[in-house]
C-alpha cells in the first residue's frame, strides 16, 4: 500500500510539473509572437512613403518607447531617444522636400529571429534591399522591448558597410562640394558651422581624412555625409555633427571605447515579471 501511495504522489508531482512547464512554454510562445509581429511591423514602416510620414510625425507607429536608445555600427551611437529614432528612418528614407538620399529602402526581409529565454530580447538578421543601385545590405541586431512590448533599445551592426558604400577616390572632390553646399543651406543662423562654402571645402579637403563607411562615426568626411542627412530633419541636433568639432558624433574613437557604454539591452523587460 505504501508503495502505491508513493507512486501516486510521484505521478501527481510529474503531472503538476508538466502542467507548469506547458503553461510557461505557452506564455513564452505567446510573447514571442507579439515581439515578432512588432519587428515585422517595424520593417514594414521602412517602405517608401510610409517611412517619410513617420519621420515627419504624420503617422504614429505605436512601436517605440519614449526612452528609446540604440547603436548602429559603424554609423553611430544614439543615447538620446530622438536621435535613436531618427537614425532608423533618416538615412535610407526618401523624404519629400529634404536632402535626397543616394540609397533608399525598397523592401526588407527578416531572415532569422531568435528569442532570449529570460528577457524580452530578439536577435535578428535583416536584409535591406536598396534602390536605385540594386544593393542588398545585411544587418545583425539585438532588439529590446519594455513591459508594454515597445522597442526600447537596439544594438545593430552592418555587414560589409564599406564594401557596399565606399566610392572610388575620384568622387571625393565632388562629394565634398556637395556636402558643403548642403551644410551651408541647412545649417543657418545659430546652427551655422562654417563662415563660407570655401571654408567648409578647405576643412573637409585638407584638415580631416575622407574616411570610409567602415568607420562611419569617426572624424571624417564620410561621417559628415551621414549626419548632413539627419541635419536636414533636425538641424538643431545634427548641424554640430557636420561642423569642425564633430559635435561628439563625428569624432575619433578607439576600439575599446565601444565597450564603455554597451548595454543597450538594459531596458528589456524580464519574462514572468509583473
Amino acid at each position: 500500500m505504501g508503495k502505491f501511495f508513493l507512486f501516486l504522489l510521484l505521478v501527481i508531482i510529474i503531472s503538476f510539473t508538466n502542467s507548469q512547464c506547458c503553461h510557461h512554454q505557452q506564455e513564452f510562445d505567446k510573447t514571442n509572437k507579439i515581439l515578432q509581429q512588432k519587428i515585422l511591423t517595424f520593417l514594414a514602416t521602412l517602405q517608401p512613403g510610409v517611412c517619410s510620414n513617420i519621420i515627419l510625425n504624420k503617422t504614429q507607429t505605436n512601436l517605440f518607447s519614449p526612452n528609446l536608445i540604440g547603436r548602429f555600427l559603424p554609423q553611430g551611437t544614439f543615447n538620446a531617444s530622438i536621435q535613436a529614432f531618427e537614425y532608423l528612418y533618416g538615412i535610407f528614407c526618401d523624404i519629400e522636400g529634404l536632402l535626397q538620399r543616394s540609397n533608399t529602402v525598397q523592401s526588407t526581409e527578416l531572415r532569422q529571429i531568435t528569442f532570449d529565454q529570460n528577457k524580452y530580447i530578439c536577435g535578428l538578421e535583416i536584409i535591406l534591399n536598396l534602390a536605385p543601385n540594386n544593393l542588398s545590405l545585411t544587418c545583425f541586431a539585438f532588439v529590446a522591448f519594455d513591459r508594454d512590448n515597445m522597442i526600447c533599445g537596439y544594438d545593430a551592426q552592418v555587414r560589409n558597410n564599406g564594401l557596399t558604400f565606399n566610392d572610388p577616390p575620384e568622387t571625393n572632390v565632388p562629394l565634398i562640394e556637395e556636402v558643403c553646399q548642403a551644410v551651408q543651406e541647412i545649417c543657418e543662423g545659430s546652427n551655422q558651422q562654417y563662415s563660407s562654402l570655401e571654408v567648409c571645402i578647405n576643412f573637409m579637403t585638407n584638415q580631416i581624412p575622407f574616411g570610409t563607411y567602415d568607420q562611419g562615426d569617426q572624424n571624417s568626411v564620410v561621417c559628415r555625409t551621414i549626419h548632413i542627412k539627419l541635419a536636414s530633419i533636425s538641424p538643431d541636433i545634427h548641424c554640430r555633427h557636420v561642423g569642425k568639432t564633430g559635435g561628439g558624433a563625428c569624432t575619433n574613437k578607439t576600439s575599446q571605447s565601444y565597450y564603455q557604454d554597451d548595454n543597450f539591452m538594459k531596458c528589456a523587460h524580464k519574462r514572468n515579471e509583473a
